[in-house]
Parts: C-alpha cells; structure tokens; sequence
C-alpha cells in the first residue's frame, strides 16, 4: 500500500500478546522496521509512527509475515495521535518520572545541553511495549522535569536495531559533517540474528533534529564476540583525539580517532581488574571529575553489570589510552535497588561546564518483561542525579547523588514538623502525596536490641518497610506487600542499603506514582525501586521496637506538581 502522508501521525491498532506482524514502512531515503501487535478488534491502545519530518511524502506499507493482518489495512492517519484523550493522564503513568508517549523504553542514551535545553535520546520501541526494533527516542527539556518529545532519531531497518551509545558535538567538523555536527555513536544489532554480533555505528545531524546513519558504517567491526556494544565517545582535548570505551563482552576496549570514522583499540581493561567474577559489562560512562575543596581532580568510570543488573562507580586515572584503577578506592554501587541501571550522564562540555548529572533506567531486566501496561507506555527514568566526587575522614574518595537542582520547580507548598519524639511500643504517621518528596533525620542511640523504622502505608492496604538493622548498619527495605507478586522472587527479596552513620540518618525520599527514590546521607547512599500499590496516597509511618525512644526531626512533607508534556 503507497499514499501521501498528509498527516503527521500514521496510527496502528495493537493489542498484547496479538500475533507479530512484520511491517516495513518505506520512505524516500530510508526504512523503518518494525514487528506490530496488529488487531482489528477492541485495541488496546494505539501506536504510531511520528511523520513530522516526511509531512507531504511518499510512503509504502509491507507486511511481510507472521499476521493474516496487513498493516497497511489497519492504518489511519491523524493530526493527533489516535486514542490520545488520556495520554500523559494515564491511572499508572509516574507524574514526573520521565516516560515517553507511547511504546517501550529501556537505557537512556546521548544525553547533550546547547542553547539552553537539555536533550536526551534513549532506546525506543515506539511500535509496542516491548523491547522490539529499538530505535532512538528523542525529547528535550528546558528544565530536565517538562519535556517535549520529538520525533525518534533512529529506527531499525535493515541495519538491525539502533542499540545503545552516547552523542557529542563535532565543534571543529572533524569528521567532516559540518561544525558543531550532533553525532550519535551507536551500536547495532539484528533481532531476529543475535549470533550475527554486533558493531559500532555512527550518525550525524547539522540541525539536530533529522539524523543521517553515515554510509561507511560500521566504523567498528569486530565479530569475535556477541556482546560488543553501547559507545561511549568524547573529545580528550590532552591527546588530541577522539576517545570510544565500548564493551566487549567482560572486557573493556578503548579507541582512539581523529575523525570518528577511522578507529584504532588503544587498550583493553580485563574482566578481573577490579570485579573478578568477569560478567559482561554494559553502557560504560567515563568523566572527569573536580575533587570538592581539592585542586585535583580523578576519572571515575560507570559500569553497568548484566549478572546482577546494578551499576558501579570505578575511581582512578585516564591519560587518553588506558584507564588505571585506584585500588586504595573500593569499587562502590551507585543505587542499591534492583531498578537503576544503564545510567549515564548528560556530555559535560560546553554549556554543562563540568556539572556531572547522571540519569538511569528504572527497571530489572529479569521482570521487566512480566510488567505488561495495557496503557501504551512501558518503562521509566530515575530522576536525573547530581553527582560530587567527595574526600570522607578515611582519606577515601566516594560519589554523592542529589536529584538534579532542577527539581525545586517542581515543588509546591508543603508542610515541616520540627521534631517528634516516639517512644517505645510507640507509632506516629503523617499523610503522603502521590508525588511528593519526604525529608527527615532519624536519631536513636545505643540501640542494642529490636528495631526502628518507618512504613510507606498506601491507603489501598500495601506497605513498603524501611526497617533499620543496628547491628549490621543497615537499613533493609521490603517492598513484597506492594504488589507486583506476578513478578516473582525478583520483586519479592529484601533489599539492603549501608549505612555509615546508623545512629543519625539524613533521608530524602522522593515519591510518585509506581516507584520512589531514596538518598540517606546525603546521596552517599541510594535506592530507586518501581512498586505497585492500588492506590498511591497513604501515611508514612514511623514504628518503635525496641526499648528506647527515637527523634525523627526535621520532617517536611512537599508535593511535586505533575511534569507538563508536549508531543
């Protein structure tokens, strides 16, 4: 089927779990590949393929295999999204956690800052909520809260699935696509032919919105592993060169090239280095980082862990080939939850002027795909994080996390309740929004036997536990009464996060619809977990078990207004 796009949205009926079709959408200059849930009954929801930039031409609908249904039967142009009355407005969707419009969404990818605005690109399947036909999603944001999603960057085609990678600005045109080109490095990959392996890609735009897969690609080819992917690619002005650190299975290569297009391994950083059960790593991070109140400075790579899906923070050195591992400096966690992961950060050049803000995806591989969401969207951010590179009392260096400053716009009146004394056997609570932020400071001394804690007590029935563990310094959190049992054991284990000072926490809980956020000690600790009550308003509850009273003060209860979305 061949027609004009004479409307910006070309709409599908897709229901889950409905046979795949196979769909290729072919317009002048490139292909879009995509598997779709077709019906041509009740949907579920509808999905779309966003024609902004091809308004006025040429389009053909093949449907190749695995549906009775022809897609292009099914189809219908709109200059809105069909079924859109309720988007952004979804009983499910997080208030400002960000999600994109419609479709599935895992790692977060190129993120960049220039003339004001924050944009971000992230791996999309726009065509379902599932991790199908990854492309490059796109949105930008004034405020990294209000976002605009725009027309995705990349799709799948004959290439394979665009997969992760990171972007950056071509300020002196060396790879000849003009100056201040926006790049995208990316890897590839074929979904219906993982043994194929993969390989690293790059494209380009001069206006940063339409993107152009270079015609030489792959720039990086080495088939010897399954698992050689997500790039992460920046100028080092002290070599004169561009730097790429991908992943290759358990090992980590570094490139180094003039022009981007021309790529030569400068070093490799085995398995055992500094985690010896030599997993595969994913979406390496690599920056350098001003110590605070120091003159110096130290590079701190992020790894992401495919055994355990947890993310952590290397400190050490970079000269431009090879990075050296501190070992006075213990490999730490970022996030001690199941649901951070893939995190990297916004380019700190330019405009960011070093600022280190960091972003993840907010689910675990091993339940992502048992979250079935009948409403059209599937998977979140964290909110973006800070990060400082702080020297404690041990002589050692450590990363501290704060949601992004950015989020003070958001907040709206709330209330303070100085201090509060509760003693033993005793409770006290207060109400919750379904977005809001708690702060507060627990102190109890000389604790040796039962507990303390607080609850998140939804008014639907399910709780979430923060029990505090004196003797082994740390605070265990047990979301199994909040829903998602369909998830299995996963969902269901206690998580635990360390505690240096037990005695005196600081706590910043932020809370929205379906997950929340904790920092204790001033981000030197952190934890974002998905959940699923029935209702998302309730009490925080503060318990006493053991035998002396405790003091939470400094307790402040704000709300979060709701992101504004535009699309």
């Amino acid at each position: 089927m061949e027609f004009i796009l004479k409307k910006r949205y070309l709409c599908f009926p897709v229901k889950s779990g409905a046979p795949l079709c196979r769909t290729r959408l072919l317009l002048p200059g490139y292909h879009v590949h995509v598997d779709l849930e077709l019906t041509d009954g009740q949907p579920d929801f509808w999905v779309y393929f966003d024609a902004y930039y091809d308004l006025g031409k040429g389009i053909q609908i093949v449907s190749e295999s695995g549906s009775p249904l022809h897609a292009g039967d099914l189809a219908v142009l709109s200059d809105r999204p069909v079924g859109d009355e309720l988007l952004y407005r979804e009983e499910r969707r997080p208030l400002y956690h960000f999600t994109t419009a419609r479709g599935w969404i895992n790692d977060p990818n190129g993120l960049v800052y220039k003339n004001g605005e924050y944009h971000m690109f992230y791996q999309l399947n726009s065509f379902g909520c599932r991790g199908f036909d990854k492309g490059w999603g796109h949105a930008k944001s004034k405020n990294l809260f209000d976002w605009e999603i725009l027309p995705p960057a990349l799709y799948a085609d004959e290439t394979g699935y665009a997969i992760s990678g990171s972007a950056l600005f071509d300020t002196d045109n060396r790879a000849g696509f003009g100056r201040d080109a926006w790049i995208l490095a990316y890897s590839s990959r074929f979904g219906d032919a993982p043994e194929r392996g993969q390989a690293q890609n790059i494209a380009y735009s001069t206006d940063g919105r339409t993107f152009h897969k270079y015609g030489k690609n792959p720039v990086i080819e080495d088939y010897a592993c399954p698992d050689f992917r997500d790039p992460k690619v920046f100028w080092h002005e002290p070599s004169g060169h561009f730097v790429m650190a991908v992943t290759f299975g358990a090992v980590l290569r570094f490139y180094t090239s003039g022009n981007l297009k021309q790529w030569t391994m400068a070093s490799e950083l085995e398995a055992d280095d500094f985690r010896s059960e030599g997993k595969i790593k994913e979406c390496p991070e690599l920056m350098e980082y001003q110590i605070e109140g120091e003159e110096g400075t130290r590079w701190v790579l992020t790894l992401s862990y495919t055994n355990d899906r947890r993310v952590q923070h290397i400190i050490g050195d970079f000269d431009g080939r090879t990075f050296t591992w501190d070992r006075e400096t213990e490999p730490r966690y970022a996030d001690y939850g199941k649901d951070y992961y893939a995190a990297v950060a916004w380019n700190p050049f330019g405009e960011m002027a070093g600022r280190k803000l960091y972003i993840g995806w907010m689910c675990y591989w091993e339940y992502a795909l048992q979250c079935t969401n009948r409403e059209g969207w599937m998977g979140a951010f964290t909110v973006p994080r800070e990060h400082y590179l702080r020297r404690h009392g041990d002589g050692k260096l450590y990363i501290h996390q704060a949601p992004a400053r950015e989020l003070a716009s958001l907040m709206q009146e709330g209330r303070e309740i100085p201090r509060i004394m509760i003693p033993p056997e005793q409770n006290y609570k207060t109400g919750f929004y379904e977005a809001c932020e708690l702060s507060f400071t627990l102190k109890q001394e000389n604790t040796r036997s039962g507990y303390t804690g607080f609850q998140l007590c939804y008014q639907s029935g399910e709780a979430i536990d923060f029990n505090i563990d004196f003797v082994n310094s740390i605070l265990v959190v047990d979301r199994s009464r909040c829903g998602g049992q369909h998830l299995g054991e996963a969902y269901q284990e206690k998580l635990t996060v360390p505690v240096s000072n037990i005695a005196k926490m600081d706590i910043r809980l932020l809370i929205d619809k379906g997950c929340f956020e904790l920092f204790i000690e001033d981000g030197l600790s952190c934890m974002a977990a998905i959940c699923f009550p029935g209702v998302y308003t309730g009490n925080i509850l503060f318990y006493n078990k053991c035998g002396e009273e405790y003091e939470v003060s400094k307790l402040a209860v704000r709300p979060i207004r709701r992101a504004q979305w535009k699309y």
